[in-house]
């Protein structure tokens, strides 16, 4: 009896420290899923600011272009990325976003002529896939940026690129914030299981 009690304690214990060990592993596993879930949202925010965000940064405004008016040179649901240029610095040939008195949409055409009014440019300007001028003209003294940059079907994202990023920058703290409780909790077991000081 006494053979057979020593046994079974013998067996509990070798099951409890397996259960302990298996229990250890999975909590280190589930430490390293989060710490590279918490590394793929910090890049992938990265990566999706320095497309989407970071040129407003700089002076650059991104949008998405609707429309077949520019033919193939900027295609319907394209990415535009813009910049502040000066009126005097616009020439012909020139694509350029602006908006008309009273329209509500920004307009991505390109500059055909440039005449000037009581010393104000005045541009002429028509869709690279129109077939005739735009009707109305775009003055000088108007809000007027220059195209740098486009991608075409882009910009159909960019509303959920948008949320994306505020989602990542919500995963990516939040996976920080549980390893950094993590970290605390371990260091607070450490130095509770750690021998008194000697008197």
């Amino acid at each position: 009896m006494i053979e057979s009690t020593d046994q079974t304690s013998s067996v509990s214990q070798a099951s409890s420290a397996g259960l302990a060990n298996r229990r250890l592993v999975s909590r280190r596993l589930g430490e390293r899923a989060a710490l590279i879930a918490g590394v793929v949202a910090v890049y992938g925010l990265l990566a999706v600011m320095l497309v989407f965000v970071m040129p407003g940064l700089f002076g650059f405004k991104t949008y998405s272009g609707f429309g077949a008016s520019m033919g193939e040179t900027i295609p319907d649901g394209s990415l535009i990325v813009t910049r502040s240029v000066a009126s005097a610095d616009v020439e012909v040939g020139d694509v350029i976003a602006f908006r008309w008195p009273g329209f509500e949409h920004t307009i991505t055409h390109r500059v055909v002529d440039i005449g000037s009014r009581g010393g104000t440019p005045v541009f002429v300007t028509q869709g690279d896939g129109n077939p005739t001028r735009d009707p109305f003209p775009t003055f000088g003294d108007q809000q007027i940026r220059q195209v740098v940059f486009t991608a075409p079907h882009l910009g159909a994202y960019l509303p959920l690129v948008r949320s994306l990023v505020y989602v990542l920058a919500f995963a990516g703290g939040f996976v920080l914030w549980r390893r950094s409780r993590a970290r605390r909790r371990a260091a607070a077991a450490m130095a509770a299981s750690a021998p008194p000081p000697a008197l």
